[in-house]
């Protein structure tokens, strides 16, 4: 009989460069049963704004930057909503219950809205040039 410490599997961890995430919004839906979000940030940049005396709000920009793509089976994606709802209480016995903002959406957006949204975020990611996205 063989000692199970023998089999043991030894895992690493590496960090990337970028080891935090920022969302401000995301976007998800479900194909062939795995769950698929795309997670982003958004940025105002007042530059062209600060161009004028006084200030224009017009010329006010939001940059939006995919910063993640999360692709999950059902077990991990439930796993992540407990997670994150357990979380949620805890951020709440020590804050004050989370508020959803004045305007905000008040029901989910169907299959079918979501995936449109997905890929208007896909289109747009694909036709900005390199050189724009390096730039922020």
């Amino acid at each position: 009989m063989s000692d199970n410490r023998d089999r043991a599997i030894t895992i690493r961890v590496a960090e990337t460069a970028s080891d935090e995430i920022v969302v401000t919004g995301f976007v998800g839906s479900i194909k062939n049963a795995i769950i698929k979000a795309v997670l982003y940030n958004d940025v105002l940049s007042a530059e062209e704004a600060f161009k004028f005396e006084p200030p224009d709000p017009g010329k006010i920009i939001i940059m939006r930057t995919i910063t993640a793509r999360l692709v999950l089976d059902p077990i991990m994606a439930k796993q992540l909503a407990r997670w994150l709802n357990g979380q949620v209480q805890i951020y709440e016995r020590f804050y004050g219950e989370i508020r959803a903002p004045q305007g905000a959406e008040k029901s989910p957006k169907t299959e079918e809205e979501e995936i449109k949204q997905e890929q208007q975020l896909e289109r747009k990611e694909k036709e900005t040039p390199q050189s724009n996205m390096e730039k922020t």
